[in-house]
């Protein structure tokens, strides 16, 4: 994407990211990590404010920094390097609420053209994963790095 970020700085492999979100309401760090889930190749990702000391996520956590855009910018910059460190792997992402999970499929159709250029994008409706459409309205996601098949 075209969109302006904040510089990433990778740790623990690129399964952890951490960044400075600079707004109205000052400098607040974040964090984007993927977590594995059980035996399968699909990590959780979690993002939100950084937990002083720690390495956990407050994903509940209201900012209101006035840097919406350029923050989702830069955790799809995150899930990018990841997937492109791990290109058999899969990223499981849902909001910690149902307007954040919202506002992710908004920007997934606001930006699902330049995404489906590298990545594979599925949505949870109804307990059950569908190939993403802008028509529907989903739970969760799943990305991926698309297959490239030759003839």
């Amino acid at each position: 994407m075209s969109l302006e970020k904040y510089e990433l700085t990778p740790r623990d492999n690129n399964r952890l990211f951490e960044f400075i979100s600079l707004g109205v309401n000052g400098s607040i760090k974040k964090k984007v990590r993927f977590r594995k889930m059980a035996d399968l190749n699909i990590h959780n990702m979690e993002f939100g404010d950084a937990v002083n000391g720690s390495e956990e996520v407050d994903d509940m956590a209201v900012s209101d920094n006035g840097d919406t855009l350029k923050i989702l910018a830069t955790v799809a910059e995150a899930a990018r390097i990841f997937l492109e460190t791990y290109p058999s792997d899969t990223i499981y992402l849902t909001g910690s609420t149902r307007a954040r999970t919202r506002l992710y499929q908004i920007n997934i159709n606001r930006f699902l053209s330049e995404i489906s250029n590298g990545f594979e994008v599925y949505g949870r409706s109804d307990r059950e994963w569908k190939s993403f459409s802008k028509r529907f309205t989903y739970e969760s996601f799943l990305v991926c790095k698309r297959k490239i098949i030759f003839k």
